[in-house]
């Protein structure tokens, strides 16, 4: 499974493991956490990661339809390694253990 960042039609930003379902038309993540950007009194944007649906069962993959997808894009590495970090349950700089 590669990581991606996933757009939804509904204009939320998640990054997730993704691979191609069996289903045609539908894309299978695991771990998805959506991306929140939070700006500084600086003027500049960071970002932070919440867990995506947070009232489902964790670990349970998930199959979304294409059609409810704008884009999916690799994330830089840095990106990626913030949210693998995220994901394999350390606890972050916010404090939050998944």
């Amino acid at each position: 499974m590669s990581v991606k960042i996933i757009k939804l039609v509904t204009g939320e930003e998640i990054i997730a493991k993704v691979e191609i379902a069996n289903n045609e038309g539908f894309l299978k993540i695991a771990d998805p956490v959506a991306i929140v950007p939070i700006p500084n009194e600086e003027g500049q944007t960071s970002i932070a990661f919440i867990r995506w649906l947070p009232y489902s069962k964790e670990g349970s993959p998930i199959e979304l339809q294409e059609r409810h997808i704008v884009y999916n894009v690799l994330p830089n590495p840095e990106l990626e390694s913030s949210y693998r970090e995220f994901t394999s349950g350390i606890i972050t700089n916010a404090g939050i253990e998944l």
